[in-house]
């Protein structure tokens, strides 16, 4: 009984989605609903809950299945923090009905829920049924504007994507189990510190999986999916779309590496030259092709695949040095990106469009808005000295450290394509500021405090990120136990 105490905030999450289902199958036209509250006030419990724990330390649950670690804490922080990004930007959104607001808060609270157990697995099976679920609730979020044919194309896209990735992890699951008997990574890593992989299951093993974490990265040569999803879809759930995905990808795929690949594979296969060019053509390929995008929304999606480059490298160093790295830059990117976000909610809102053209001189009626829009982007690209521009300075020196030089050179080449296309929109909001008379336009009063509380966390990734590389850095020693 006592084990469930350790996942009390994933039963909070259970609760809620079941209560909001009654909920909506009882509805009978009632004035006031609650719905938004309700959740963000479950997320905000489940948060307190898990940042607070009832004992530090480490422990095997459920047949060591689950690991309750300081680094499935930190992974469940950060989805639980994005699934309230998540619902609050979607509440100022005009693309999102009031009606439809059950169903979405249903699909978030579940995608979160299934992050939460992915980043928790030991046991491949469960992180392969996690990622199902996580799967399910993204194509419904994809797909959640039913009328729009580029939604639907969106959530097809995803679909296919996910299929193809889930089937190369479950045949790379299967093809460990022939080998070990166990789909447990414990079980697995203590055999083969005793007896080696054969060379050629090794190098199908590492290409299934890595194929699989290309695809929830958005990583080359699998990431035309990002653009087209985070294009189609709703823009407030392109948060949601673009961030989970990854996010869990590099959770599962460090927690495999240092289990199975970092014991046996570095032997008979030098897998770091794969990861290291894969990380180089991410980065250059995003930031080439954002340069090409006329509408907003794809040229984040692009920027943001450069950007999963970046997390690449983390993986590329797998030490203290370059893990603590990649998760500040994973955290600053989830904050940043809301910004970004919920600054093109607002536009969309106004223009009924994401054309950058359109964008021209409107920082002269929403001072504010578009001004923390610009100022979230160039922490989201990491134009110095934003926390962006640390994380990636960070990554940048470890793989340095490793001797890593020209995907060093790649890294800052990309950061530099990526500050154009951050000044191609940033000129046209800006532009014409003085010549501009209309009246202004304002978010009001709600969603000032919405991006006022997304750009304070900014602010404190950067005042304290040592503190916050040094937490990230101890919770990947939890895996090298």
């Amino acid at each position: 009984m006592m084990e469930f105490l350790w996942i009390l905030p994933e039963i909070y999450l259970v609760i809620a989605i079941i209560g909001l289902m009654i909920a909506q199958i009882t509805f009978v036209g009632e004035r006031v609903r609650l719905t938004v509250l309700i959740v963000l006030g479950v997320l905000l419990a489940a948060f307190v809950d898990l940042a607070f724990p009832y004992r530090p330390g480490y422990e095997k649950i459920f047949f060591s299945s689950l690991s309750i670690d300081e680094f499935a804490r930190f992974f469940r922080l950060l989805f639980l923090a994005l699934g309230a990004l998540s619902v609050s930007i979607g509440y100022f959104s005009n693309e999102i009905s009031k009606k439809d607001w059950p169903g979405y808060c249903i699909f978030i609270l579940s995608g979160v829920l299934a992050l939460n157990f992915a980043v928790m697995s030991n046991d491949l099976l469960l992180t392969y049924v996690s990622m199902q679920l996580l799967a399910i609730s993204s194509w419904m979020l994809a797909g959640f504007s039913l009328g729009r044919k580029r939604s639907s194309e969106a959530a097809i896209k995803l679909m296919v994507m996910n299929v193809a990735g889930f089937a190369f992890f479950l045949i790379a699951a299967a093809t460990l189990f022939s080998f070990t008997q166990s789909l447990n990574l414990f079980e697995v890593k203590a055999l083969l510190m005793n007896r080696a992989l054969p060379v050629d299951m090794a190098m199908v093993i590492f290409s299934l999986i890595f194929l699989s974490l290309c695809i929830l990265l958005g990583a080359f040569p699998a990431f035309f999916w990002v653009p087209d999803v985070v294009d189609g879809s709703p823009t407030p759930n392109t948060l949601f779309l673009a961030v989970a995905m990854p996010a869990a990808g590099l959770a599962i795929a460090i927690r495999i590496f240092s289990g199975v690949f970092l014991v046996d594979l570095r032997e008979v296969m030098d897998w770091e030259q794969v990861v290291a060019w894969a990380s180089g053509l991410t980065m250059m390929m995003g930031a080439l092709l954002a340069l090409r995008q006329q509408g907003a929304r794809r040229m984040i999606a692009f920027l943001f695949v450069s950007q999963s480059g970046f997390g690449l490298m983390g993986l590329l160093v797998l030490n203290v040095g370059g893990v603590s790295a990649a998760l500040y830059h994973l955290v600053v990117l989830m904050v940043s990106f809301a910004g970004v976000i919920a600054g093109l909610c607002f536009l969309f809102n106004e223009l009924k469009t994401d054309r950058i053209e359109a964008f021209y001189g409107k920082m002269s009626r929403a001072i504010p808005e578009c001004g923390c829009l610009i100022f979230f982007l160039g922490c989201f690209i990491g134009i110095p000295p934003s926390p962006g521009f640390i994380g990636k300075f960070a990554l940048i020196q470890a793989i340095m450290a490793k001797g890593w030089y020209g995907l060093a050179i790649v890294s800052i080449v990309s950061g530099v394509l990526m500050v154009t296309s951050f000044g191609k929109i940033a000129f046209q909001l800006v532009g014409g500021f003085s010549a501009v008379q209309n009246s202004n336009v304002q978010g009001g009063t709600g969603f000032r405090v919405l991006i006022l509380s997304i750009a304070i966390p900014i602010l404190g990734l950067g005042i304290w990120a040592d503190a916050i590389l040094k937490w990230t850095g101890e919770s990947f020693i939890y895996l090298l136990r």
